[in-house]
């Protein structure tokens, strides 16, 4: 057997160190190989402990896939990866606005048992392990949706995706076709190029509602209980970008 705190030539991490690092990030053998080039029974032997002396190409073939996501994010969508570049300041700061109003009125009704979360957050959308998106804000009531503490378990009430001109395709088209089949209930997809907010009810057969960042955006699954001001978003954007001028 394989001692998996033995530390290879030039490897980073042992094998105990990999494995650790595979179920934070909940891959599966297959996931690895697939995106490792690894064949898949030799990821098996290798996390079985079962192969002696793994070859230090294939350990750090597996190493490079586990250490990916400190560089940069990925989502699966049904079994197939996607890279997420990364967000500009200009994204960053309306996902932040967004969720501090949010967060208050998360405060404002206890009695809603309301979580909320900003990315970069896991939401597993099925059990089958084939989808697991980081949305911009995740939002949800009750607490089922936390069984343990890596990732949102379950298509929760509400998302929220802002768009980036290397996103705008896929937040749009694929991750509102696939948040609907899942079944989240309310999906806000913001643009700040725009400054327009679509909301779209994915279970309702109406079409989606159009708001500027001049409105007070009402937040469909809290029944008129909460909304989100834009405006003040509005302005702290013109802010940074008369900062560039």
């Amino acid at each position: 057997m394989f001692a998996g705190r033995q530390r290879q030539k030039g490897a980073i991490l042992t094998v105990e160190e990999l494995k650790a690092r595979k179920k934070a990030l909940g891959y599966t053998n297959k996931m690895i190989s697939e995106l490792s080039g690894v064949p898949l029974g030799t990821v098996n032997k290798v996390f079985s402990g079962s192969t002696d002396a793994p070859r230090y190409s294939t350990l750090r073939a597996i190493e490079d896939v586990l250490r990916a996501r400190e560089y940069h994010r990925v989502e699966l969508i049904e079994g197939n990866f996607y890279d997420m570049a990364q967000p500009s300041l200009l994204h960053q700061n309306v996902v932040l606005s967004l969720t501090l109003q949010f967060k208050e009125c998360e405060k404002a009704h206890p009695e809603k048992k309301c979580r909320v979360f900003l990315s970069p957050v896991g939401v597993k959308l099925a059990p089958d392990n084939k989808t697991m998106v980081e949305p911009d804000v995740v939002m949800f009531y009750g607490d089922e949706y936390i069984r343990d503490l890596r990732c949102v378990s379950g298509p929760p009430q509400f998302l929220a995706e802002v768009l980036s001109p290397s996103n705008r395709d896929h937040d749009v088209f694929l991750k509102y076709s696939i948040y609907k089949k899942y079944g989240v209930l309310e999906y806000w997809i913001i643009d700040p190029d725009k400054e327009q907010v679509l909301v779209h009810l994915l279970q309702e057969q109406e079409l989606p509602k159009s708001y500027t960042f001049d409105d007070n955006v009402p937040i469909g699954i809290s029944d008129g209980l909460c909304s989100i001001d834009f405006s003040s978003i509005k302005e702290e954007l013109h802010q940074l970008k008369a900062l560039v001028k």
